[in-house]
């Protein structure tokens, strides 16, 4: 499959889904953690195994993509219920969607995911959207949601409130960092799973490890606007990576998203606020031609943040 005709199968990247106990709460540590303030919350029905339950959902852009709150009922099991942090002010990441443009793009979605045996959790057809979320918790440690919007679909999209970025404490979301245990085996599940086509970068390098450096694995691929990156950290030498470490060797989890900053004075002012807000760096270096540091945003977020300067 060539790289277009692949990326036509997968969609592109549109939005970070989070679960939240408490949506109220939890909008409010996005604007002050994440600087997204203004917000579309509404409620509506999804399938919940056999009935049906009502959610409450915030939507926003930040910048290009979108970011969806949803708190699901507490009482009620569903597809989000394994997602429900432990706290009412924190969020986990739910799932990824990956939005198609066309009904002919959705068909190859559809066929993509029937080749591949990929378990569908939910699918609707609604006057807006047809969305499915398929199952992707095994390979990657979350769903994956696809959605085809229609004109009304669309015009909803464009309604939904924009925060500009970058701004003082963000930068522009721009990778997705995974942890894997076998560099070779997670990049063919990559390709074939996700649709990511061309080369992948691979290199080793040096990083801090509790007291002395360790060397890792990293390959960088592309993902539509999106950088995607693989991270295999040595598996007898703990660091800020073990915790992610997968099951198996073909399959990934989780591990940050990347946060990209633009200039020096925006680097002064995302360190700022980092001060500010308390957060614990787990690592922070230079290389050539970039700074960054990794925030734990575990407790809020369920994944790392790194911010990166690239100078």
């Amino acid at each position: 499959m060539t790289d277009a005709a692949s990326a036509a199968a997968t969609g592109h990247f549109s939005q970070l889904g989070y679960v939240v106990r408490d949506l109220d709460r939890a909008i409010e540590m996005f604007a002050t953690r994440r600087g997204v303030t203004d917000f579309s919350v509404f409620s509506g029905p999804i399938p919940a195994f056999g009935r049906k339950a009502t959610l409450r959902v915030a939507l926003a852009y930040a910048g290009e993509f979108q970011i969806e709150l949803i708190q699901p009922p507490l009482d009620v099991p569903t597809i989000y219920t394994d997602s429900i942090p432990p706290d009412l002010s924190s969020a986990r990441l739910h799932h990824i969607c990956m939005q198609v443009e066309n009904s002919e793009e959705w068909s190859r979605v559809q066929q993509r995911i029937a080749e591949q045996g990929m378990p569908i959790a939910i699918q609707e057809s609604l006057s807006a959207v047809n969305y499915a979320y398929v199952d992707t918790r095994a390979e990657s440690g979350h769903y994956t949601e696809y959605v085809l919007p229609s004109e009304e679909g669309r015009a909803w999209f464009a309604s939904i409130p924009r925060n500009p970025l970058p701004a003082d404490r963000t930068g522009r979301f721009y990778q997705l960092g995974y942890v894997v245990r076998d560099m070779e085996r997670a990049i063919e599940t990559f390709s074939q799973r996700r649709g990511i086509g061309g080369a992948w970068k691979i290199i080793e390098g040096p990083v801090p490890a509790y007291g002395r450096n360790t060397t890792v694995r990293t390959a960088h691929g592309q993902a539509g606007p999106i950088e995607i990156e693989l991270i295999q950290p040595p598996l007898d030498i703990p660091s800020i990576y073990t915790h992610a470490v997968p099951p198996d060797d073909a399959s990934a989890r989780l591990h940050h998203i990347g946060l990209l900053v633009e200039d020096a004075a925006e680097w002064e002012r995302v360190e700022r606020a980092i001060h500010d807000n308390g957060a614990p760096v787990g690592m922070r270096g230079s290389v050539p031609q970039a700074d960054y540091a990794y925030v734990d945003t575990r407790t809020e977020f369920g994944h790392y943040t790194e911010y990166v300067w690239r100078h």
